[in-house]
This record gives structure tokens, C-alpha cells and sequence, in this order.
């Protein structure tokens, strides 16, 4: 990549320096203001009319009209939650519930920071090892001696001095906004949100069991924490609120189980040949983000670092590396059970065999795209995965209707077939084809659906999520438990409003002093690179240049983006019950946002990542944007 779009994101400093058919999809947003201790349900208008008037279940009717129309009955027996009955045992919040965010003590002094520094490099030393021998050891022997598998939080694969220390205190003042958020949501939408059931989680999991690992007042390290008390709630806040609400209410999500994926699985029934699989899946790309077959993104393009293009990947299986499935390894064998499980579990199979027989069709199916992927190794070579080229040529190439697939998913009616785009894996796609036109089309279904369930398997009930982490998360990665709920509700809070929960994280944990000192450390660490830059033997004077130059290129992103970078999510319909309308159009606000800026040029002022996540990297014009 040219050095000239060489972005530092200093946004990781900011931690350290500041130390369903319409009835079950659409209409429980529309509850967002009213009050269930009501008993005239008339009070919310004809939406609530309608939702009274609902068919018995076994008599599901769909409005031809709705967005998420559904052309045919998929699962007849499956049955239907009352959600006038569950939101009748949601009380109205007490206008006496306020928010409370811990005020930041009298900040420390420079001293105090650097004898602190010192005291924990010390303690993680193991001066009985020699640097000469054992480097590592030596610097890191006495923070290993403390911290064995045994002192590792159990809902993390991994633990590091740095990272993980820092992100477990992050944690603690994200679940303190969020939460203070949630409040402010119940107080401006009168609700009150509904503690998860204890008995039905881990320890760890009640939302406020004190562990370890929670974050609750009494435990919670109020140094970078700034009063809030005081402050309005800006709107972000309240739909942060909402959204937290909803991911945190596990009782509606664990009565609706996978049934707000019935339009999905609606549409899938209508394959019945490869053409019709990718109309399908452009349409379910479109509409809900499900990627099949094969991952699609928005990058920057390798011909033109300040320009973005449509990236179509090699994919169509759940892992990272293909040896998960064709490898000495393997773990095909525990994927089918998991498979299989799920399915059963989510009702899209009447039995265990038949759910086994439908495991065994996807995993074959996955396993030869497997085979025909590139390996970890071949993956980073950048010319091997930058292949730019005409969408005509790729459809010669795969046999399949990219062109009227990408219409479709990018809602983009202007793309024609010069229109370029850069294919990751030629080789993997042009095998795509030639496999979907010999496979039979009940196991094109078979794959279709597995994807969408997979796709939201943790935005439906607990007992699906377990699943998944049982297999993804302990089988695959070893973490031994699953993360509290609050803590995945955190990741999603991070993952779908980073720009809300950053503007908020900044507001209350990132003063100006502090803002102040990172921009202050970035710049003496460039000037004394510059400094140091004239007297180094081992570069030539060109490479010096280079080097300058390329430090000259860099951008200094401190803080959060900027009101007029950020996505706007106070438009986004967002309700404090409905978690599955929630997960869609905040994923849609997402990948609408880089849409629209595909005609534009790439804007190397603004955040990849959110202002609490505790990372660091150089990102070379910008991330892709995938399905």
C-alpha cells in the first residue's frame, strides 16, 4: 500500500492515557411509550388494535404489504408468544430512579503516575532469570507467577498485562454508562427494564452478582470517571438505553426463540436452483446483512487508496482458517453435532435424525468450499488477494449472476457489468459456481438457512447462545464459560453504536486535561522520532525521506469522532423490548453509513474503532466493511 494513506489511529490511547411476520418484527417498537398497566390496550393506537387482533396460533397471516412479507408458511407448528402478556408484567419506571455515575477524584500528579509505573514494571519482573537467556522471563516472569490459569477470568480465551487489565477496567465504566443510559431510556419512555433470572445463569451472569468480574458501584474504579450527574441525556444516550434494555431483557427473547427468522427461512424456500440462490441471497443480503456462499464488503480499492470498491471474498463457512475443515484437525465432526443441535433447538427440523441428515448435507457442502480455499499463508500475500476486475468477468469466472446479486444487496440499480470490483479469491469463486449448479437444491436450503440462524444465533433466545458458545466459543477458542450477559449487551452496545457509546464514553471519562495530554504524548513521540531520524547508520538518506515522509501523512485521531463524522442514531428505530428489530437496523445504520460514502473519497479523519475499545494498530487507509 502507498505510505502516503498511512493513517495512525491514536483512538487506542484514550484508555491508557486516560487510564418474523410483521406483528413479531415490527410492532413491539411502537410500545415504546406506552404504559402496560394500562387495560385499555386502545391507548397505543391501531398498532396495538392490531396486535390484539392477532390469529390464534396455527392461523399466522402475513400483510402482502409488509416489508417482511412472507409468501408461505414455513413452520405452522411452531407457537407464538403473547407479547401484550409479557409487556403487561413490565411496571412503569419510578420518576424517583435517577442514573448515578461515580465522580473522578482530584486528579493525580505526575509523580504519583510515574512511582505507580514503576511499583507494577518492578512487580512483573523475575530477576532470578537472565535477560541473556530468557528475555521474556525476565521481563515477565513475576506478572506470569500471579496470573495461571487459575487467576484468568473464565469468560476470556486469553489474559495480557497490558490489554486485558485495561479493558476489564474499561468494562466497569462502560457498564456504568450503559446502565445509567437504560435509566434515563425507562424514565423519557416509562418502562422499566427486567432483571435477567439469576437461576436460570452462571454466577456471573444475574447482571448484578458481585464478582470478581463485575462491575457494580461498590467495585467499580471511579478514577477516570467524570460527574454526570448533571448532565442531559443526549439523545444517543436514551438509544443507547433502549438498545441495552432490549439485549438485556432475555425473558421476550427467550419466548420468541428463532421465530422472528421465519421471513428469512420464508424466502429461502423459494431456491430451487443456483440463480435462484443468489437472487435469495442478494435479497436477504439486502435486507438483513446475511452474507452466504461467500463474504461481501465495501474497501478501499488497491488501484486507488482514496477510493472505496465492492469486495467479494472467499467464504461460506464460520471459521478463520479452512484447516478447521479439511485439516489434520479437523473439527467437522463436532460442527455436524453442533449443526444439528441448533437446528433441532431453533425448530427448523421436525427430529434429531432429520436434523443430522441436514448437518451432514452443509458440512459437505462447506467442507468442498473449504477445499478450494486459499490457505492461511497464501492469504497474506496482498497481490494474491487484490484482484480488481469487471463484474462481467466474474460472472464469467463463477458462473453466477453477480451482476443482478450486487443490484440487489447494495440496492445500487447503477452498477453495470464494467462496473469493477476486487475479488479476494478468483480460484475459490469460479469453483463456487460449479458446485452450486451440481448441488442439489434442498441442500442449497439446507446451507441457506444454517447461515441465517448462524448469523443471529446470539440475537435470539439464551439457550440458542449457549449453543454457539459451547461450540465457537469453548470447542474452537477454550474459553472455559460464557461472558456475562451484560458484558455480551456491552460488545454489542461497542460493535453496533460505536460512535453513540464513544461520544458517551468521551462526555463522562475523557476530559479535556486528559484529551490535552494524549495529543501532548503523540506529539514529543513524533518529534522524537524525528529527532532521532538524521542519526541512524542504517538507513540510507532516501529511506529517511520515506520515513519523514510518511510520518508527515499521518493523522492524529484523538478522542471520538467528530458530531459531523458520526453515524446519526437517532433515527434508527430502536425499541426497549424487540432485540432482533434492534441487531437488524443498527447493523443496517452501519453498513448504510459506508454505503454512502462509496462515491465519495476516503475520509482519513475518522474512527475505526470505538474510543473505550483497547486496541492498537496502523491502519492503512481503512478497514473494509463486510456483511
Amino acid at each position: 500500500m502507498r505510505s502516503v494513506c498511512l493513517v495512525l489511529v491514536a483512538l487506542a490511547l484514550l484508555p491508557l492515557v486516560a487510564a418474523a411476520p410483521l406483528d413479531d418484527i415490527f410492532l413491539p417498537r411502537y410500545f415504546a411509550r406506552f404504559d402496560p398497566t394500562t387495560e385499555d390496550p386502545s391507548a397505543v393506537g391501531w398498532r396495538a388494535n392490531a396486535m390484539a387482533a392477532l390469529p390464534p396460533r396455527g392461523q399466522r397471516g402475513h400483510s402482502q404489504s409488509s416489508f417482511f412479507a412472507v409468501q408461505q408458511e414455513v413452520h405452522p407448528h411452531r407457537a407464538r408468544p403473547s407479547l401484550p402478556a409479557l409487556l403487561s408484567s413490565h411496571p412503569k419506571v419510578s420518576s424517583a430512579d435517577v442514573c448515578s455515575i461515580p465522580s473522578a477524584p482530584a486528579s493525580q500528579t505526575r509523580e504519583s503516575v510515574l512511582t505507580s509505573l514503576a511499583q507494577s514494571a518492578a512487580t512483573s519482573l523475575d530477576l532470578t532469570a537472565s535477560p541473556c537467556d530468557n528475555m521474556y522471563r525476565f521481563a515477565c516472569g513475576g506478572w506470569l507467577d500471579r496470573h495461571n490459569e487459575t487467576s484468568i477470568p473464565k469468560d476470556v480465551s486469553s489474559w495480557s498485562k497490558s490489554f486485558s487489565v485495561i479493558d476489564k477496567r474499561n468494562e466497569k465504566i462502560l457498564r456504568e454508562i450503559l446502565e445509567c443510559s437504560m435509566l434515563r431510556a425507562e424514565q423519557a419512555d416509562g418502562f422499566t427494564h427486567v432483571e435477567p433470572d439469576a437461576s436460570a445463569e452462571n454466577d456471573t451472569d444475574s447482571g448484578k452478582v458481585v464478582d470478581e468480574n463485575a462491575a457494580t458501584p461498590e467495585n467499580a474504579d471511579p478514577l477516570f470517571l467524570a460527574a454526570a450527574n448533571d448532565l442531559e441525556p443526549s439523545p444517543d444516550e436514551i438509544q443507547l438505553g433502549r438498545m441495552y434494555a432490549a439485549c438485556m431483557n432475555t425473558a421476550i427473547r427467550d419466548q420468541r426463540g428463532s421465530l422472528p427468522l421465519d421471513p428469512l427461512f420464508a424466502q429461502v424456500e423459494n431456491v430451487t436452483d443456483a440463480d435462484s440462490a443468489m437472487e435469495v441471497a442478494g435479497a436477504l443480503a439486502r435486507d438483513y446483512l446475511v452474507a452466504f456462499f461467500f463474504n461481501l464488503g465495501i474497501g478501499v480499492s488497491p488501484a486507488d487508496p482514496s477510493r472505496y470498491v465492492f469486495s467479494v471474498t472467499q467464504g461460506g463457512y464460520p471459521f478463520p482458517s479452512r484447516d478447521l475443515l479439511v485439516g489434520p484437525t479437523n473439527v467437522s465432526a463436532a460442527y455436524t453435532k453442533h449443526i444439528a443441535a441448533s437446528m433441532l433447538h431453533a425448530e427448523l427440523e421436525p427430529t434429531e435424525e432429520a436434523a443430522t441428515e441436514a448437518a451432514q448435507r452443509i458440512v459437505a457442502f462447506q467442507t468442498a468450499l473449504a477445499r478450494v480455499a486459499m490457505a492461511p499463508e497464501e492469504l497474506r500475500v496482498p497481490e494474491a488477494v487484490n484482484n480488481l476486475m469487471p463484474i462481467s468477468e466474474l460472472e464469467a469466472k463463477s458462473g453466477l449472476p453477480f451482476l443482478s446479486y450486487l443490484r440487489l444487496a447494495f440496492r445500487n440499480a447503477s452498477l453495470s457489468a464494467d462496473s469493477l470490483v476486487n475479488v479476494g479469491q478468483p480460484k475459490q469463486l469460479a469453483a463456487l459456481g460449479e458446485l452450486m449448479r451440481s448441488t442439489p437444491p434442498q441442500t442449497l436450503r439446507d446451507v441457506m438457512r444454517w447461515t441465517v440462524l448462524l448469523s443471529f444465533a446470539n440475537d435470539l433466545d439464551e439457550e440458542l447462545s449457549r449453543l454457539h458458545f459451547n461450540f465457537f466459543g469453548h470447542t474452537i477458542s477454550g474459553t472455559p464459560q460464557q461472558a456475562p450477559l451484560w458484558k455480551r449487551c456491552q460488545a454489542k452496545a461497542l460493535a453496533w453504536m460505536a460512535d453513540a457509546l464513544s461520544a458517551e464514553y468521551v462526555r463522562v471519562a475523557f476530559s479535556p486535561e486528559t484529551e490535552a495530554r494524549a495529543r501532548d504524548l503523540l506529539f514529543v513521540a513524533q518529534q522524537a522520532f524525528l529527532r532521532r531520524l538524521p542519526s541512524l547508520t542504517w538507513m540510507t538518506d532516501e529511506d529517511k525521506e520515506k520515513a519523514a515522509a510518511k510520518l508527515a501523512a499521518m493523522a492524529t485521531l484523538v478522542g471520538a469522532n467528530a458530531p459531523d463524522k458520526r453515524i446519526n442514531f437517532s433515527a434508527v428505530p430502536l425499541s426497549h423490548i424487540d432485540h432482533f428489530s434492534n441487531a437488524v437496523a443498527l447493523r443496517m445504520a452501519n453498513f448504510n453509513d459506508t454505503k454512502n460514502r462509496f462515491y465519495e473519497t476516503v475520509d482519513r479523519e475518522r474512527f475505526q474503532m470505538p474510543a473505550a475499545q483497547v486496541n492498537a494498530y496502523v491502519l492503512l487507509c481503512s478497514a473494509p466493511t463486510q456483511l
